[in-house]
């Protein structure tokens, strides 16, 4: 199957899940969920690789809260199946990266990556929501 194949294969099965679709200026398959930018990401060179990726989820605003975050992320990659959480500058992105032998294989698993994705996120903000719990106990603790 050649590339063009494969990510006209992807683009019918997304728009047939519902899906919005486009390809963006490097040629990668965006999608929206939800109001939120998703790719998929094949490789040219590894027809069986595929890779989901949810962008720049969460901004990391300053270098006190650089820590925090990747705390967060590691503790969401190291409790969620296929799912990493990846810092890169100032920027947290979610991603799944897998083989799949056939496309057929990819249909069958995709709604599972997709899910392993969106559970290391939710991880990831309950992580990062006890930290900002556990800082505004301790500022109420010094003014007490």
């Amino acid at each position: 199957m050649t590339p063009q194949e494969r990510k006209a294969l992807c683009l019918e099965f997304l728009k047939g899940k519902g899906f919005e679709t486009s390809l963006d200026e490097d040629g990668d398959i965006k999608f929206l969920f939800e109001d939120h930018e998703f790719y998929l990401d094949l490789d040219e060179e590894d027809e069986l690789f595929f890779h989901l990726i949810y962008p720049a989820f969460w901004s990391i605003d300053n270098d006190d809260e650089w820590a925090e975050v990747c705390e967060a992320a590691l503790q969401a990659t190291a409790s969620t199946k296929v799912a990493k959480i990846i810092v890169v500058d100032d920027q947290v992105h979610a991603a799944a990266e897998m083989f799949c032998p056939t496309h057929e294989v990819f249909e069958a698993i995709f709604d599972r990556a997709f899910g392993t994705i969106h559970a290391a996120v939710n991880l990831f903000l309950d992580c990062i929501e006890g930290v900002e719990e556990q800082s505004d106990e301790a500022e109420e603790g010094e003014e007490n």
